[in-house]
């Protein structure tokens, strides 16, 4: 079988789509050596589109596999293909980014030209198919699941590293760094974890937090206008201005890093800790890329970060009449076993070996072997929720109209959406299926050391 792999000659926009999608074809190229890869520019595609697609045509490839963040979204390129070859029916692979939902009205656009052709849908996590589930239509192989891959030789544990990275941030071994790494953003909800660790650090003078990003001006899920530019780093600045000053010492923005950086940062920490309950949150390459080193890690039990395993400890997520909620005491709690469950050398490195071997560009070869073993059935199209939304997101787009401007409490369109990213819920599949998956037996050593670990992956 020929297969042809499509991606963008040019980098994402996100850091994290980066790393993703340069490891994702790094582990198509071990698993598939043969592969051809295309690429089409982000910008201005114009008459390469055209190239590309000719190209295809002429090597008439039995299977395409889109690997990047479809950004931009590769409606345009599609619909150019199909319609000038209609008949030209290969098997189509698409690994799902966390931006599916925002681009479902562009997804639900090329339904004619999808429909009937044999497609997958490949998800990053378990929660996240969860969510696709909904928006297209049976049969279930439909949508699978590979996990987004990591690099062992940028993120592994070293002592060395750690050393480095504790003289970098000028901390002493009786010192507990608390590290998040990411954007910060509103929707990494980074303004709760400064309120929840000030409050925490009041009695627990040894505690220290570090922060790690580029900050941003977005605002919460598919608002139509984002706030004005500047104004979430005036929010951090205020959050940090209301705790007691001798707290607030010891929270310290490091700016931007790069990866080699992170490395030695995720070293020199001892816990993790994310509260993101941000809706492209389909995975989580920030913790992922923690974990490779054995750091302690506190998440909230969200969308792709329940997948992990090994995770100290999960912050449940529950859905009020004003939206989503985590209990404080819950957070506390977290913060004060982390602080008191130290690990040393040998079992942070013996964490980041068992992670490694689940998540890592090498562990994920296999599993990509195995899920191109499954022929992808034909397409049947799209659900009602997914053609609801895409309704939805054109409004949003054409008359500034929110996207669940009928709230987001119980019983609402929101919670119809996105409750598979709080709740766990099973998925029913066959044996051929479960073998798209990372190591089972290695996966479950790591969920008995650790009862609080999402039990539907």
């Amino acid at each position: 079988m020929t297969t042809v792999i499509l991606n963008y000659s040019d980098t994402a926009l996100w850091q994290s789509c980066q790393s993703i999608t340069s490891n994702l074809n790094q582990a198509y190229k071990n698993a598939f050596p043969k592969a051809k890869f295309l690429s089409l520019p982000r910008q201005n595609q114009g008459s390469h589109m055209e190239f590309v697609a000719d190209e295809i045509r002429l090597l008439k490839p039995d299977r395409l596999i889109f690997t990047d963040d479809p950004n931009p979204h590769p409606q345009a390129f599609f619909e150019y293909l199909f319609s000038s070859t209609p008949h030209y029916n290969p098997e189509i692979i698409i690994h799902v980014y966390g931006d599916f939902v925002f681009h479902a009205d562009r997804w639900y656009a090329l339904r004619k030209f999808l429909q009937g052709r044999p497609i997958a849908w490949v998800c990053a996590s378990k929660r996240q198919e969860l969510l696709l589930r909904r928006l297209v239509q049976k049969p279930a192989t439909s949508t699978l699941t590979c996990p987004f891959p990591l690099s062992r030789a940028s993120f592994h544990y070293s002592q060395t590293a750690r050393l480095a990275g504790r003289k970098k941030l000028s901390v002493g071994s009786d010192q507990t760094v608390f590290f998040y790494s990411g954007r910060l953003t509103f929707q990494k909800n980074v303004l709760r974890l400064i309120s929840e660790f000030g409050r925490f650090a009041e009695s627990h003078p040894r505690a220290v937090l570090f922060l790690s990003g580029t900050f941003d001006h977005l605002g919460g899920p598919y608002d139509p206008r984002p706030p004005l530019l500047g104004r979430f780093y005036q929010d951090y600045v205020q959050a940090c201005s209301t705790l007691n000053p001798k707290v607030a010492s010891r929270i310290k923005y490091l700016g931007h890093q790069s990866s080699t950086d992170l490395k030695d940062l995720y070293n020199a920490a001892d816990v993790f800790v994310s509260l993101s309950t941000f809706h492209d949150e389909d995975y989580g390459m920030a913790p992922a890329e923690a974990l490779m080193t054995g750091c302690s890690t506190i998440l909230t039990d969200w969308g792709g970060y329940s997948g992990f395993s090994n995770v100290l400890k999960f912050i449940p997520v529950h859905l009020g009449s004003g939206g989503l909620t985590m209990e404080s005491n819950a957070i506390q709690n977290a913060l004060t076993d982390a602080l008191n469950r130290p690990a040393g050398p040998r079992e942070r490195e013996a964490r980041a070996l068992a992670f490694q071997d689940q998540f890592s560009i090498s562990s994920i070869e296999p599993i990509l072997s195995s899920l191109h073993e499954i022929k992808a059935p034909g397409f049947r199209g799209f659900s009602e929720t997914m053609g609801e939304l895409s309704r939805r997101l054109e409004r949003l787009r054409n008359r500034w109209i929110p996207v669940f401007d009928d709230g987001k409490g119980p019983g609402s369109f929101y919670e119809r959406v996105y409750d598979c990213y709080w709740k766990r819920i099973r998925i029913n599949q066959s044996p051929r299926e479960n073998r798209i998956q990372p190591k089972k037996r290695q996966r479950a050593r790591s969920q008995s050391q650790n009862e609080n670990v999402a039990v539907d992956f």
